[in-house]
């Protein structure tokens, strides 16, 4: 098993190998046997997943997961042998083996899949998602391996249309065959129902009167009950979340099936819009590049609603757990058909694109990812000098050049050290905190606090009437709007929390007090676009200049909005960015444009649509006040808010697309488009300061006390993080919007926090403390340089590294 020299130790090569350069060659459109094959595989495994996973009739879930949860003994056994296995495999450099011993690297890298496959099934008992998982990221998978395996020669455009329109029916016939049983069996999610469940799945079923009425197939006759009987019952059925998603099954799968044919959707309109280009500069269709932010903006807005949801059952984390792994195989699917190097070259074909590749390799993504991967990359450093220890003695592994064998660690890990070596580390830990209080406030701030202040808001609410709430909420409303960086979503949030009592109160009922809110809403929506463009707009904007230079308006994108928006009539495209845009910077840029306001193609007129973007917000807020009434209501909640977001994201996707658009067809018209000399005036003694700001901040112009202090704030931070993330349940009480702090906290809404919940915020609050006074130190040196001219050319040649200039100046 000599050791031969193997494929480059690059993994970007073999990232990009896969169909890169058949891309653009058009194939076959492929056999109807293959077309067939497709059709019935993915058939095929959507039936085994209803089969295995669901409970509707003639389905085996129940069975199933209580099977597997038998044998949760051996789940660790399968991860801990295959886990070892992948570690021998990596430091014996497997891929480098040749000859038949190639076959038996295969073997291996086949019995860890397995491994992995059967852990993965058999920890069903404690992590519930995991079954769902494997099988609906797996099938993808093997649908694009099987492409290059047994249908090569066949045009990928026809593969996946295939494949795109096998998944489309999978989700109707899912969603249809899930939603018949629900309504004509009426197997809603109700108590009844839910014993039924319970009991098929072995849960704790603590009350004995339900176990008297159990009658054949596990159902229960509630008229056997009282309705306070009832009730109690409802309250004990809790903490059964295998149940519920045995209910749930096919109706995930539904929506599972409905977002990958929307991802293959667009990469077929990708790869034909690339083919028909007759320009490689203008090859990335802008829709495309939209729809890939909008399945980034869709896993961070499932996140936040099923967090604010806080539903029963850990579906919080299932649903962030889904969405992520469809985030996962987005991104598997697009590299898979496209390569890097062909996602990066599109993605360079627009200022949007240009954009999106500049924030990646900013300082403020190495943050990011120092914050989420160091103690990954510790171990890998150690496992890298495992590795090139083996390399040095053993020759079945990658063979190494004299050079080579002189390092501790292997070649690649050396690489990531010289390029992490060589960031401006100032920079990054001091973006590094501001990440960590980001993550605060959207962590414990959305999911907490916010959640305390509407609980303490409903209290002090609920003797008031209608009227009056109403009018403070038009206050609040207002008020929020006013502000730049407040969208519309929270407000939209805050309407269904605040209206919907006070209206149940006054006699409607709950879906008529939840369209009050919707109304009142959109008609708040309406006076704040008359706010923001006659106000800030077109009084405030032309005479201030700090307005115009918040909107923007010498940039690309929104010199592309210009044209759409002043353009006569009410084109789709305008429609959609009044709809779809950010709130302040479209109706403020729209008033410093003298877009009308009334008349048919005014901005009012335009935003008519918007209400159906109000609606789901205003509805999912309202649902979050019925969440711990039960599974039901909690789920409808999550799955409202994750809907209402994906909805608000749809809309900013087509507004995204036709500037994106506009900027593609008319890029060389719209540079040439005079600017606003005011502000670039402004914009230039800004990135002045920003870039002596800039040099100040670098590692190597702080003092050794200030890296030690920045050093070690960053790492609290990174910690307060880690901790409120991975043990939330010890740091905070459980506490819904409906719960009173007098009743659940004992009248003091400090109990909120748990002991070790006080350990992360001091650990954060220390982070917080210092990122202020650092940012005051840095600005009072800023100050300092510049008012030095030859300080600061010092800092900046010192920071860009330019000895040869640093003589000079000295």
């Amino acid at each position: 098993m000599a050791g031969a020299e193997g494929p480059k130790d690059d993994l970007m090569e073999f990232v990009d190998a896969p169909l890169k350069a058949d891309l653009m060659v058009k194939g076959p459109w492929g056999k109807v046997w293959q077309h067939g094959v497709i059709y019935g595989m993915v058939l095929g495994s959507a039936c085994l997943f209803m089969f295995l996973f669901s409970g509707m009739k003639y389905c085996k879930g129940d069975e199933v997961y209580l099977k597997l949860t038998e044998q949760y003994d051996f789940a660790w056994l399968a991860a801990s042998t295959a886990f070892a296995l992948t570690m021998v495999m990596y430091i014996a450099d497997v891929r480098y083996w040749n000859g038949n011993w190639r076959f038996v690297g295969a073997a291996l890298l086949l019995a860890c899949l397995v491994g992995y496959c059967a852990a993965a099934l058999l920890a069903v008992k404690e992590y519930i998602v995991a079954p769902l998982s494997l099988f609906l990221f797996g099938t993808p998978v093997i649908f694009l391996a099987l492409k290059r395996l047994a249908f090569l020669r066949m045009d990928i455009v026809a593969y996946l249309s295939s494949l795109r329109n096998a998944q489309f029916i999978v989700f109707l016939v899912a969603f249809v065959s899930w939603t018949a049983w629900v309504v004509a069996d009426d197997r809603y999610w109700n108590v009844e129902l839910k014993i039924e469940y319970y009991l098929r799945m072995e849960c704790n079923v603590t009350n004995t009167i339900v176990e008297t009425y159990v009658f054949d197939g596990g159902r229960v006759d509630l008229d056997a009950f009282t309705d306070e009987e009832v009730v109690e019952i409802d309250n004990q059925l809790v903490s059964c979340t295998e149940a519920f998603i045995l209910w749930l099954a096919p109706f995930i799968l539904a929506v599972w099936s409905f977002i990958f044919s929307a991802v293959l959707f667009f990469l077929i309109r990708t790869l034909n819009h690339a083919r028909a280009a007759t320009d490689k500069a203008k090859a990335m269709d802008p829709l495309a590049q939209a729809f890939l932010m909008l399945v980034s903006l869709g896993v961070f807005g499932l996140w936040v609603a099923s967090s604010i949801a806080g539903a029963e059952m850990e579906l919080s984390n299932i649903i962030l757990a889904l969405s992520l792994m469809m985030f996962v195989l987005t991104a598997v699917v697009v590299v898979a058909v496209f390569g890097v190097s062909n996602i990066r070259e599109s993605m360079n074909t627009t200022p949007l694109g240009n954009r999106l590749i500049a924030m990646m390799n900013s300082d403020w993504t190495r943050a990011l990812l120092a914050m989420l991967t160091t103690p990954i990359f510790l171990c890998y450093l150690v496992l890298s000098f495992i590795t090139q220890q083996a390399r040095r003695f053993f020759g079945c592994t990658k063979p190494l050049s004299d050079e080579e064998k002189k390092n501790l660690l292997t070649t690649n890990a050396l690489r990531m050290i010289r390029s992490a070596r060589g960031w401006n580390w100032g920079s990054v830990l001091v973006k590094t905190l501001w990440v960590g209080v980001a993550f605060f406030i959207f962590s414990v701030g959305v999911t907490r606090i916010t959640t305390l202040l509407l609980s303490v808001l409903n209290e002090v609410m609920e003797p008031l009437s209608l009227g009056p709430v109403t009018v403070l909420f038009v206050i609040i409303g207002l008020t929020g709007f006013a502000l730049p960086p407040v969208p519309g979503i929270p407000v939209y949030v805050f309407a269904g929390i605040l209206l919907v009592p006070p209206a149940e109160k006054a006699g409607f009922g709950f879906w008529p007090a939840a369209m009050y809110a919707v109304l009142v809403s959109f008609l708040l929506k309406m006076a704040a676009i008359v706010l923001q463009q006659k106000v800030f707009g077109e009084i405030m904007g032309s005479k201030r200049v700090s307005i115009r230079r918040a909107v923007g308006v010498n940039s690309v994108e929104i010199r592309a909005i210009r044209v759409i928006l002043t353009k006569r009539g009410l084109a789709m495209g305008k429609v959609a960015i009044l709809c779809g845009g950010p709130d302040w910077p479209t109706s403020v840029l729209a008033g410093l444009l003298r877009v009308p306001l009334f008349g048919l193609d005014g901005a009012l007129i335009g935003s008519l649509p918007v209400i159906f973007l109000i609606a789901p917000v205003v509805v999912a807020g309202a649902l979050l006040l019925r969440a711990p009434e039960g599974e039901f209501w909690a789920t409808l909640s999550t799955m409202a808010l994750a809907v209402a977001f994906l909805i608000q994201s749809a809309a900013m996707l087509g507004a995204v697309h036709f500037i994106a658009k506009t900027v593609v067809e008319n890029e060389e018209e719209l540079k040439k488009m005079p600017p606003d000399e005011e502000v670039l005036a402004l914009e230039e003694v800004s990135q002045h300061k920003s870039k002596v700001r800039s040099a100040v901040n670098h590692w190597r112009n702080l003092d050794p006390v200030s890296r030690v202090m920045l050093f070690l704030a960053s790492v609290t931070m990174t910690a307060s993080c880690y901790l409120f993330q991975g043990f939330g349940s010890g740091c905070f009480e459980v506490f819904e919007v409906t719960d009173s702090v007098s009743t659940t906290l004992d009248g003091n809404a400090l109990n909120l926090v748990k002991p070790l919940g006080w350990i992360g915020v001091a650990l954060w609050g220390y982070g917080t403390v210092f990122l202020y006074v650092f940012s005051k130190y840095l600005t009072y040196l800023t100050n300092l340089a510049l008012k030095d001219k030859d300080l600061e050319e010092r800092l900046i040649a010192r920071a860009t590294g330019n000895n040869n200039e640093l003589a000079a100046i000295h």
